[in-house]
């Protein structure tokens, strides 16, 4: 925009304008366009005519997955079928073939249409059949949202204004002095003290040091544009002044927009004012901030875990129902478990084989825990001799346990059968027998999780993020809940009734976050 003026006369000054633009549409003449339209749509001899493509899905109501496909039948026949209804033309399309990138052929026409127009219509078919399978399927899959994504969403909800180590109060000299937010780049207070605890490694972790660049949602650079409001006329870019204001020592760049109209930009973390960040502020940048919340290397190994994942190929989704192919991470399985609720159930799913079973469909305990390298398969060995031996010191069997609890009164002797198994359960009945497999499967899943808490905390304490302290105490150890000590977490409370948990390694053991001379981030 040129030759901007005041209603005097007199040019603008440099500086920030905003410009509206009120637009306005006629609504009765955009109805009019609209339904014109449409009628054009509708209009066969109209170059805009779209011929009707009628959807052919088998009705879903009160369907379960296998009745769904089962009714909606095989590929070929379905598209032969609708092409046979929309073209009106039986028997015309008897050869039909699928090549091996999935393109679709009627071989053979006898009608009386183009076959180009025919061709079209039965790929189109093949898409609509290949889409309505897979609704049909996804009743039948365990729909799962990972607990890393949930975790993550957490974390950078954490790190972002208002959040938990988000605080965006803004007390003293235009910063932000709380000692945990990661908005506060103040360090000291006006009376000198720290308002960041912990040693000087912890110094930059805030705003103005984001751990990777900002970037947008669609992961491009992120950007904040600048306007010069004067120009020192010194040839040095720094002692210009610009809008919103920078850092003194900030690269001021360049930049072109799509229409190629040119600009100048700086990086978010090169603002003078954290309220101009906040302003500016996108949900994404969180993840530039995400490595400096305290619980981050929690999410690190929690990351690496929900990178185990298997294709069972034994699923079954509902008792009686069909058995489905499908990839799963350790925590998904925990949620197919949960699905599993009879004893029928769980011997058609293959459970039941052996008393191993649920643990050799389980993802996480088919590999080695790689950010645990002393420990590599410790895990398993704690789980084998629970199932196998010795259940929480009882030097009895994972599923003789669950026998007493869910068989037994508690009162009289429990007289458990030899050599128990899953396979000689004949003195049961249907009732006992679901009861004895939700007690397993709870036993089961139960130390699954107090094995992945300590080999999560040993990992944090690995990298000197234990967090007892976020428990509630205060540098001196009081108030809140009793601190943890990291070697009780690891051992004394959680696993020790397992042979193996003396093995469990603290080798790498260094300065915790919660310690006089660590940082809380």
């Amino acid at each position: 925009m040129t030759n901007l003026a005041l209603e005097d006369g007199e040019d603008l000054n440099v500086g920030n304008y905003t410009v509206y633009k009120d637009l306005r549409i006629n609504e009765s003449a955009l109805n009019d366009y609209a339904n014109q339209y449409v009628a054009s749509l509708q209009d066969d001899t109209n170059a805009c005519y779209v011929a009707p493509f009628v959807l052919n899905l088998p009705d879903t109501c009160n369907i379960d997955c296998d009745t769904c496909v089962q009714e909606l039948g095989s590929k070929i026949p379905y598209i032969r079928q609708n092409l046979e209804l929309y073209y009106s033309e039986p028997g015309a399309f008897a050869t039909i073939t699928e090549d091996s990138e999935g393109n679709i052929t009627v071989d053979n026409y006898n009608g009386d249409n183009n076959i180009i127009e025919v061709n079209s219509f039965a790929n189109g078919y093949a898409t609509e059949w290949e889409l309505t399978l897979q609704a049909c399927k996804a009743e039948c899959e365990l729909q799962d949202l990972s607990g890393c994504e949930i975790f993550e969403a957490i974390l950078m909800a954490d790190v972002s204004p208002e959040g938990q180590y988000g605080n965006a109060d803004i007390t003293f000299n235009n910063q932000v002095v709380d000692p945990l937010s990661v908005f506060n780049d103040a360090i000291t207070d006006p009376q000198g003290n720290s308002l960041r605890f912990g040693d000087t490694d912890y110094a930059d972790n805030d705003w103005r040091h984001p751990v990777t660049p900002y970037t947008n949602d669609d992961g491009s650079e992120a950007r904040i544009i600048v306007v010069k409001t004067s120009d020192n006329n010194n040839g040095d870019d720094d002692d210009d002044t610009y809008q919103p204001a920078k850092l003194d020592d900030a690269q001021v760049l360049s930049g072109v927009t799509p229409d190629g109209a040119p600009y100048l930009y700086i990086l978010p973390q090169d603002l003078l004012e954290v309220e101009d960040f906040f302003d500016a502020w996108e949900g994404e940048w969180a993840r530039a901030l995400l490595p400096y919340h305290p619980e981050y290397h929690y999410y690190e190994y929690a990351l690496e875990v929900c990178g185990y994942t298997s294709e069972l190929t034994n699923l079954i989704f509902e008792e009686g129902g069909a058995t489905v192919t499908q990839t799963l991470d350790s925590y998904a399985y925990n949620d197919y478990l949960d699905l599993v609720e009879t004893f029928a159930h769980a011997q058609q799913a293959q459970l039941l084989g052996t008393n191993e079973n649920i643990m050799n469909f389980d993802p996480y305990f088919d590999y080695s825990l790689s950010l645990n390298p002393a420990n590599t398969n410790t895990h398993l060995a704690i789980m084998q001799e629970a199932i196998n031996t010795n259940y929480e010191g009882s030097g009895k069997t994972m599923l003789e346990v669950a026998y007493e609890t869910a068989i037994c009164d508690g009162i009289s002797t429990c007289n458990i059968p030899a050599n128990l198994t899953f396979n000689n359960l004949s003195g049961l009945g249907t009732v006992q027998k679901d009861r004895l497999w939700e007690t397993y499967k709870d036993y089961y899943i139960g130390l699954k999780q107090k094995i992945q808490y300590v080999f999560l905390n040993q990992y944090a304490i690995t990298k000197g993020y234990y967090n007892g302290c976020l428990l509630g105490q205060d540098e001196n150890g009081e108030n809140g809940l009793d601190l943890r000590l990291p070697a009780s977490v690891m051992n004394t409370n959680t696993l020790a009734n397992y042979s193996q948990a003396g093995s469990i390694s603290l080798s790498s053991f260094v300065p915790q976050i919660c310690d006089e001379n660590g940082g809380l981030y």
